[in-house]
Order: C-alpha cells, then structure tokens, then sequence
C-alpha cells in the first residue's frame, strides 16, 4: 500500500507565508520553465514578481480580493504550504487567497482600506506538508487534485504541465498519476498526448514561433478522434505527428493566425476540429478546405452536399427483420405496429414517384 501524504494543522500569521513563485499557474510558452531555488522563495523581488502574475487577469484574484473586503476571509479551505524554515512557508496551494490578501494589505498601506478587516486573516489555520511527505512529487499530487479534479481547474496547459512533471520528471505511469490525481487514465493520456502535439508544434522550425498555450486545447480534440489521428499520421508509440501524405503541418498551419492567409485561422475553434472527421471523409470536401480561402463553414456545406447515405445496406436490413416476424407474433400487431408499417409503406411510394418524375416516366 503507498503511503499517504501526512499533514500537521498550525496556526500561523499571515505575513509568514510566501507566494509560491514556481506556481504552475505561471507555465507558459513565453517564458522558458526554470525553478526559483528554495534559498531564493523569501526575495523581495522574487515575491514581487510571483505577485505580479497573481493578478493577471485570468486567475481572478481581483473577485476574490473583493470578497474578502465584504465579509472578511473565510477559512472554507485550508491553505497547504511546506516549511521554508521555522517561522517561513510556501504555500503550495491557496496561491490565489494569499495574493488577494497581500493586495488588501497593500490598499490598508495606502489608506484605502481601514485595518480592521486584517482581524479575519491575520492568524490562518494552513495545512503543513509532515517533512517525511514534502516531496516535489507530493506537492504536485496535492495541486494536481485541486485544481484538476476539483474546483477552479487549471486550463489544459497548466493540467498537462503538472501531469508531463509528474510522468518525466518522477516517473509515475498514466495509471498512476490518474489515481494520485483523482482522474481517468484514459483523460490522462489524452491531455499528455496533447501535449506531446503542442510541443513538436513548439518545436517546429515554421510554426514553433506562433504556438501558444490556447493551442495545445486543438490538439486535445484532435488527439480524441480516431479518425483525425490515423489522417495526418498520429504515432501511438513516439506520441507524435509522423510524415504522411496527409502534412500534419496543415493542421498547425490552420490553428494559428497564418501571415500567408491575411492573417485567418482556418479553424477558429475547438469545435472546427471536431467537424474536420466530415471534412476528411469527402475528397470534393477536402479539396475544398486546401484552397486557402476556403473557410471550415465552406468546406463542410461541401462535405454535406457529397454526403451520400447507404440506403441500400439499411433497407435490405429492415426487409430482413420483416421477412423473420413469425406468424403468432404478427397476429399480435397492435395499432402502433402497423401505423410503423404503413409509414415504411408510404415512404417507399413516395421515393419511387420521385424516381418516376426524375426519370420522366
């Protein structure tokens, strides 16, 4: 039986506690990953800059700053940090409550709110990482379930960073990282074989310089299709694009803003990927869609308009099953059962007058 991780509740003031500044949330593709050193955590510039990123936009630390402000910190969650030394700790989770309670402590310092809402935060109960569980790969488990599984989950990028640590830098298997993370190993192998896509995409010598963290969400759908997988030549073993006649370049070429097309994407979202499996499985279609200002709305009506249906096979299956309705089972039809029958029966006049007017019989 692996062991558990062990926590140890303490009550310690709030200036004790520092911004995690190898945050997760931090990954991106504009900056190289590197880790803040553990000696180097507690710098008044280090700290700045973790709090900088805090309050980008997207984290949304702005509500919960405004929040605070109107009923005081409430202590639903336990923030989770491990020990720098005997009176310092990083939080590991709770990044997001910290960096709005610095951003009220900063407004108090101003003069723009009064002291007597630090009353609600000044002293938290936080969760301390047991010393024999303070491991890199502890500290990303207890992430990992939060903010993948639980409540306010990283973006596709973010999950995909924490599960590619997890598998290559401390060797977990998929079947492990979905059990340490309270996922399914089937969605754990998708994100990571995402990933693997959006980084030979970062790789490449012609598209590498457009990638973004958003794309790595494209190649999170393409990757969960069978079909698009086997089109532009998707490796089960290596993860990756290999050549085939079908250029997976194609497909960065569409997800980005492409400078050789007016600057268009060709598959302005994530749900234009799902309808490239009609596209591809029309030559008329596909042809279409590699014309450059062939919009994906364009190629599909083209897809739609070739799309034929095998009547035939569907027909000669319901001939069948009416042919082997045994006698005592027909002399129990009820209404309903031959309203059916009748519909069939008229739906058969039907296409075979219009085969008559087509013909000019």
């Amino acid at each position: 039986m692996k062991e558990t991780i062990k926590f140890k509740d303490q009550i310690i003031p709030f200036d004790s506690l520092y911004l995690d500044p190898n945050n997760p949330r931090f990954l991106s593709m504009d900056e190289p990953e590197s880790k803040v050193p553990p000696d180097r955590i507690k710098e008044v510039d280090v700290q700045e800059a973790a709090f900088q990123k805090m309050l980008r936009p997207e984290f949304q630390v702005r509500a919960l700053r405004d929040s605070i402000l109107e009923i005081g910190y409430l202590p639903m969650d336990r923030i989770v940090v491990s020990k720098l030394d005997d009176d310092s700790f990083v939080v590991i989770e709770g990044n997001r409550r910290l960096a709005a309670i610095l951003w009220i402590e900063q407004m108090i310092k101003e003069g723009a709110k009064d002291k007597s809402i630090r009353s609600t935060y000044e002293n938290l109960t936080v969760s301390v990482l047991e010393s024999e569980s303070d491991t890199d790969i502890n500290r990303l488990k207890v992430q990992g379930v939060r903010h993948i599984s639980e409540a306010r989950p990283w973006g596709t990028y973010q999950k995909a960073q924490l599960i590619r640590s997890l598998i290559e830098n401390e060797g977990l298997s998929p079947q492990d990282v979905a059990l340490a993370i309270g996922y399914r190993t089937q969605e754990v192998n998708r994100i990571y074989s995402a990933y693997l896509l959006h980084k030979q995409m970062h790789d490449d010598d012609d598209y590498g310089q457009y990638a973004t963290p958003e794309h790595i969400n494209y190649f999170y759908e393409l990757v969960g299709r069978k079909k698009l997988r086997e089109f532009f030549g998707y490796d089960n073993d290596t993860g990756l694009f290999e050549e085939v006649d079908n250029d997976y370049h194609l497909f960065f070429k569409w997800i980005i803003e492409d400078p050789d097309n007016g600057h268009r994407k060709k598959l302005n979202s994530t749900r234009d990927v799902r309808e490239l499996t009609k596209i591809i499985a029309s030559s008329e279609a596909w042809d279409k869609l590699l014309e450059d200002r062939t919009s994906i709305t364009e190629a599909l009506a083209v897809a739609l308009k070739y799309n034929t249906v095998n009547w035939k096979k569907e027909v000669t299956q319901a001939i069948d099953s009416l042919e082997k309705i045994p006698l005592d089972q027909l002399e129990k039809f009820n209404d309903e059962d031959i309203e059916l029958l009748n519909k069939l029966k008229s739906m058969i006049t039907k296409r075979v007058a219009i085969y008559d007017q087509v013909k000019g019989i």
